[in-house]
């Protein structure tokens, strides 16, 4: 996987908090949280404020998108 074009530290930094949202009220693991960044961008997240926000609904669209790819995967 490679890093998304146009991807800057302060769209990381956002995404990196709606994690942390989802671990924090979601009952996510961190690696779970982990696994989904670094699908989204390529890298582990590194160096981050675990500070949470609210998960906007592009975000959730796209954890709701990976999770029917696993699903999928785990159904063959």
């Amino acid at each position: 996987m490679t890093e998304l074009a146009g991807s800057n530290r302060e769209s990381k930094q956002e995404f990196w908090s709606m994690m942390c949202h989802k671990k924090k009220f979601g009952g996510w693991s961190d690696g779970r949280a982990a696994h989904i960044y670094r699908e989204k961008f390529g890298v582990w997240p590194k160096g981050l404020n675990d500070t949470p926000v609210f998960p906007s609904i592009e975000c959730e669209k796209f954890i709701r998108h990976r999770m029917m790819v696993y699903l999928k995967s785990k159904g063959r």
